[in-house]
């Protein structure tokens, strides 16, 4: 294996599944954030070493950076 993760950052990344749950259920009907948050879910439980984990840290930097160049403002 590559590295287990320490408890804190296996925390954060549970944290992270509950913030984007939160944040998809404030989307009225149905909307693409949803199918994100539903995306990601799936792709978050997967991480159980530190090279998976920055594996996902890349997959977030490019949907931020494909956002913003799209005129995302948030």
């Amino acid at each position: 294996m590559d590295g287990d993760l320490q408890d804190d950052t296996r925390e954060d990344i549970q944290y992270l599944r509950v913030k984007l749950a939160y944040q998809a259920g404030r989307e009225k009907n149905n909307g693409p954030l949803k199918a994100l948050q539903k995306r990601l879910d799936t792709e978050i439980q997967k991480i159980n070493t530190k090279t998976e984990w920055e594996k996902f840290a890349k997959l977030m930097e490019t949907i931020v950076a494909y956002h913003k160049f799209y005129g995302g403002k948030d």
